[in-house]
């Protein structure tokens, strides 16, 4: 199941790149340019876009974790990237880390309450600071991407 999800957000640049290529008749790298010259919005949806291989990457590591057993590390980051998917509005990534969190939460959720107490507060941000990372880059691009709407 994670190697599905890694796999589905891996892609998600490529297709991005195709979509923006398709939409606005821009068959070279110069055009594609200039598309992101004339709009704004398309720069923004192509960083969020971007961030995807990373949160697959941070989806190794929590999958390595899982199969060691260590189970606030999972819980905590597979939040923190259903968070940071929530704010870049990317739809397969919510539904893959939700689905994620729902098939590991009745392995983790016995252990997670005490990871919190035994690795006090600087540990678990050490545990998550990778998803936070990702979490900080996907509340600027959704901040961008609200102030370009004219929200």
């Amino acid at each position: 199941m994670f190697t599905l999800v890694e796999v589905i957000l891996g892609v998600v640049p490529v297709v991005v790149i195709g979509l923006f290529l398709a939409s606005k008749d821009a068959t070279s790298v110069d055009k594609l340019t200039d598309v992101f010259s004339q709009d704004p919005s398309m720069v923004v949806t192509f960083i969020s876009a971007c961030l995807q291989p990373f949160v697959a990457y941070m989806l190794y590591m929590i999958y390595r974790k899982y199969c060691e057993g260590d189970a606030g590390f999972v819980a905590g980051n597979l939040i923190g990237l259903l968070c940071s998917e929530i704010l870049l509005l990317n739809i397969p990534g919510v539904i893959g880390m939700g689905i994620l969190l729902w098939r590991v939460w009745r392995n983790v959720a016995p252990h997670f309450e005490s990871w919190l107490f035994e690795r006090r507060a600087m540990g678990v941000l050490a545990d998550i600071a990778g998803s936070l990372v990702i979490l900080a880059l996907a509340f600027m691009c959704a901040t961008a991407a609200r102030g370009l709407a004219g929200m």
